[in-house]
């Protein structure tokens, strides 16, 4: 007679898995030092999971969840602030010890041969997920091509996270960051009487 699934076990697990996934990234990733930070057994992670590269599939999915939780919301546009200011302020969180390491995470998995990568969508997601926030922003404060300078925005994001990921230089990055800011186009409010 088989086990019945336990929920909130495999649950439990995931979030073990993902936090040590999220500290010590793919490289030499294994199912016994999963197994060790979860306090199981790695034959119960395959119980759970199936296979190392299920699991990994779903921490990784967890782990962009998690990160969409902590930077999502403050990128949204806040009524009667310009969204330049609503970025200015986003951008420490962007930065925070809490956060950077999903974004080490995500270059390393970005960085890895499509061949061998265990989410092999997510180059075309890592994209594409966060264009809709930063054009939604920027749309909210009239600005002519919200779809063009969401595009250049995430680029912008993306190339000085990479740089302080290398340099761990946080004040010349966000004193570049906040350059980007000040060359916006000013938001075209519409003047009705």
């Amino acid at each position: 007679m088989g086990r019945k699934p336990q929920p909130e076990r495999r649950a439990a697990l995931l979030n073990a898995c993902t936090d040590h996934l999220v500290d010590h990234g793919l490289v030499g990733l294994s199912l016994a030092s999963m197994a060790l930070t979860a306090r199981t057994s790695p034959r119960m992670l395959v119980y759970h999971f199936g296979t190392k590269d299920q699991l990994v599939r779903e921490m990784l999915r967890e782990a962009r969840r998690r990160q969409r939780a902590l930077v999502e919301d403050v990128l949204q546009p806040r009524p009667g602030t310009p969204y330049a200011v609503v970025l200015k302020d986003a951008w420490p969180i962007m930065i925070s010890r809490e956060v950077l390491p999903y974004f080490r995470l995500f270059r390393e998995l970005h960085d890895l041969p499509e061949r061998i990568s265990p989410w092999k969508e997510f180059r075309t997601l890592a994209i594409r997920d966060w264009l809709p926030v930063a054009e939604a922003g920027l749309r909210s404060d009239g600005h002519a091509q919200p779809s063009a300078m969401a595009t250049v925005l995430v680029a912008i994001c993306r190339g000085l996270l990479l740089d302080l990921n290398v340099t761990g230089d946080d004040q010349r990055t966000t004193s570049a960051f906040n350059a980007f800011l000040e060359l916006l186009p000013p938001a075209r409010r519409s003047t009705s009487a």
